[in-house]
């Protein structure tokens, strides 16, 4: 209903900082263009990395809603 993209991880390397650098260019876009991206991370290897790439994410922590948030507590799984 929001129009969410997802983007894979391996188009945005957390673990680099190039990668790092492309997650915050695209938050930025989506910030300035009023849009919704949907961001999830699976077998995050390092803590570190992991941390980084949460720092970027709080740069914009005033904008980054968690699905708990985002969808009232009475939305049920449909399957």
């Amino acid at each position: 209903p929001y129009e969410l993209v997802g983007v894979p991880a391996e188009n945005l390397p957390y673990d680099t900082i190039s990668g790092r650098d492309r997650l915050r260019d695209m938050l930025q876009f989506v910030v300035d263009n009023g849009l919704f991206v949907d961001l999830f991370f699976h077998q995050v290897p390092v803590a570190q990395d992991f941390q980084d790439v949460m720092d970027v994410v709080n740069e914009f922590r005033d904008r980054v809603v968690p699905y708990h948030e985002l969808y009232p507590l009475f939305a049920r799984t449909v399957f």
